[in-house]
């Protein structure tokens, strides 16, 4: 996300970069979408390609068992970026959670999450995921909300300006 995206959200300027900063560093091994579909044409083809051999190879044993080999390796890597690929969006969706909760540094907040506690829904939710509870027991990972007044928090326009410096005159003069 861009700093533009996190000020949105309302975090504070030092916050909005530095979670901007963290999002492109988290971000530098991402896939985007259309490279991840085309991988995942490559590799759909590559299963048919294998099967095709496979049926041309007949009864021949040697290249049976090649090719079984081949097929066990490939699903074990297709099963590894499959999971590799479902912790990023996982770790990814944490750190928005906890961004938009305030978190001041999400390194430090997700050392302290039970990460296989927590799963990512289809729909994009987190569930296992109790950021409350982090907040009390270690709220000094989190910004506070404060507010301020603004103004001197004198009533305005009951005296006039004469009668302000002749009270004021009285009382130094005494």
């Amino acid at each position: 996300m861009k700093k533009e995206d996190f000020l949105k959200l309302g975090l504070t300027e030092e916050a909005a970069a530095a979670a901007e900063e963290a999002s492109r560093k988290e971000l530098e091994g991402y896939v985007p979408k259309e490279q991840a579909e085309a991988l995942q044409a490559q590799i759909t083809q590559r299963d048919a390609d294998i099967a095709e051999l496979k049926k041309a190879a007949g009864s021949d044993s040697e290249w049976q068992e090649k090719f079984t080999a081949l097929e066990d390796k490939y699903k074990k890597e297709t099963e590894a970026m499959a999971k590799q690929l479902a912790d990023t969006a996982k770790n990814s969706a944490v750190d928005m959670a906890i961004l938009k909760a305030g978190g001041r540094n999400a390194k430090a907040v997700k050392a302290l999450l039970d990460m296989e506690k927590i799963t990512l829904k289809d729909d994009g939710t987190l569930d296992g995921l109790d950021l409350d509870a982090l907040k009390k027991s270690d709220g000094y990972l989190f910004s506070e909300e404060t507010t301020r007044i603004v103004g001197t928090g004198a009533q305005a326009g009951t005296q006039d300006a004469d009668s302000i410096a002749a009270a004021f005159e009285a009382a130094v003069m005494g």
